[in-house]
Formats: structure tokens, C-alpha cells, sequence
């Protein structure tokens, strides 16, 4: 369950998002506001795990609340209702988690509080994953270490792939392109694979990483990463984009590509509004 608040100027708004929020069993509405002086008095008497915060217009109040509710927590999650695209880049400069723009369905509304519910894990998870710029493994604040750089590589293939398997046929090309596929490549693909457990268990890392009969992959559910972020609302995470995208791989260049172009339309979107 994580603590929930619900804040809107609205009270029609306020009764459709705790209506919403109710069908939700990992969700406990802590408290409903009108007032964002009231909702901000709240948090500061208890934890609040996530806000869901409805950004009227340009009420700079909305996103004065959010500042405040990260200062007391910094791993609050926080989600805006919104009805512009210039609001949402206002809603980026405080790193708000998601930005759901006026009307949205009541899928849209239910995908978000899931996505919220697995960001507020992540946040108590230890592993951390970074795939913008060169690619890093941290648990506990500490680099994981793969021994090898191919099995590091395939792990980083295995992330590009959000939960779907790499199948040994994919990880043979990408990674040993230069050879045959063969035994022995079938060979080195098994010793990377053998590497990114020995890795893995050495750092207590569970949970993470699966092997099937000609393939493998991860499970970006148990792991926190930039991109996974990225990726769930790019206009509420624009920051964590710094340009690269797994900048060691040249498998991974078209995508880096892809990520570059979708950037500068979201900004050239933004500034037009």
C-alpha cells in the first residue's frame, strides 16, 4: 500500500480522482484536498508516498505543493492532471513522475497509478541501472562488477530490451558479429551468461536477470533505470536524457538515433505552445 494524497481546486475533479484511485487496492487515499496549504500541512505531520495533483492552468501553487512535498520526501511520486503541453514542461523542472493531459481515459488514469505504484518500489529498490550516457550496473551504491565486458554487453542488450527475451540467435550477431555462429560462439554466449550470474549472485542481486532454453533477459520491474523512466513519460522526464544512450554499443546507435530525434520534437512542441 502507499500513502496517497489527492489535491484539486475542483471538488467534481477531486470526487472523479479518489473515484478512480478507490478501484486501486495497492492505493490508500490518505486525504483529499481543496487546499493546497491544507494538503501541504498534511505531509508535513506524515509520509506521503505519492500526490496526485490536478494543475489548473497555470496555478503555480500546483507546483510549488510538488516542491514542497519533495523537499519533505524525496521519493514522493508525483502525478499531474494537466491540460497543456507548457504545462507539463513546468511539471519537468521539479521531476514530476507523470504528466496525464485533460480528458484522459479511465485506462489512461489506471496505467499511471500502476506505473506510480512501481516507481514508488523502485525508489526502496537497491539495484539501479544506467543506460543514458555509458551503461552501469550499482547495488548498494556499488558498480557492479561483470568480470567480463561481454557479459556486461549482453546484460546491456538484455535491458535494451525491456523484458523481452534476447534470444541467442540476436546476442550471437550483435555481439560476436565477426564470427561464425557456431559452437564455439554458442560457447561464449553460455560463459557471458555464466558471468552475469556469478555477478549478479556476488551482489545479491535477485530477482533480475532469467534464462530460458536459447535465451535470457530481465525483469525491469525489479530493477530502477533511467531509460524505464524515460521511456513511461519522456515529456515528465526530459532531464534524465542527457543525449547517449548506451554509448559503449554501436548495436545500440539507431535507437540512440531515435531517442535524439524524439527529444528535440518534444522540446520544439513545447516552445511552440
Amino acid at each position: 500500500m502507499i500513502n496517497t494524497i489527492l489535491v484539486s481546486m475542483n471538488s467534481l475533479c477531486l470526487d472523479m480522482m479518489k473515484r478512480l484511485c478507490s478501484e486501486h487496492l495497492e492505493i490508500s487515499i490518505s486525504g483529499c484536498f481543496t487546499s493546497y496549504s491544507d494538503a501541504l500541512s498534511f505531509a508535513e505531520d506524515g509520509t506521503v508516498d505519492f500526490a496526485v495533483i490536478d494543475y489548473d492552468k497555470r496555478d503555480e501553487q500546483a507546483i510549488e505543493l510538488g516542491i514542497s512535498l519533495r523537499t519533505l520526501n524525496s521519493s514522493t511520486v508525483l502525478i499531474y492532471l494537466i491540460t497543456q503541453s507548457r504545462q507539463s514542461f513546468e511539471a519537468a523542472k521539479i521531476k514530476a513522475d507523470f504528466c496525464l493531459i485533460k480528458p484522459f481515459s479511465k485506462s489512461d488514469f489506471s496505467a499511471a497509478l500502476k506505473r506510480a505504484y512501481a516507481l514508488n518500489h523502485s525508489h526502496s529498490m537497491p539495484t539501479i541501472m544506467c543506460m543514458f550516457g555509458k551503461f552501469g550496473v550499482f547495488h548498494n551504491g556499488h558498480a557492479v562488477d561483470f568480470k567480463s565486458a561481454k557479459a556486461k554487453e549482453l546484460f546491456a542488450l538484455c535491458a535494451d530490451h525491456c523484458g523481452v527475451e534476447v534470444a541467442l540467435e540476436e546476442a550471437a550477431d550483435k555481439l560476436w558479429g565477426d564470427h561464425p555462429y557456431d559452437e564455439k560462439v554458442k560457447a561464449l554466449y553460455r560463459k557471458a551468461v555464466m558471468n552475469i550470474r556469478k555477478a549478479l549472485d556476488e551482489n545479491d542481486i535477485d530477482n533480475v536477470f532469467y534464462v530460458n532454453r536459447g535465451s535470457c533477459g530481465i525483469n525491469p520491474f525489479n530493477i530502477s533505470c533511467d531509460y524505464y523512466k524515460y521511456k513511461s513519460e519522456p515529456l515528465a522526464n526530459l532531464e534524465l536524457y542527457n543525449g547517449e544512450y548506451l554509448s559503449d554499443y554501436s548495436w545500440a546507435e539507431e535507437k540512440s538515433a531515435m531517442l535524439h530525434f524524439q527529444k528535440d520534437k518534444f522540446l520544439r512542441t513545447v516552445s511552440s505552445t
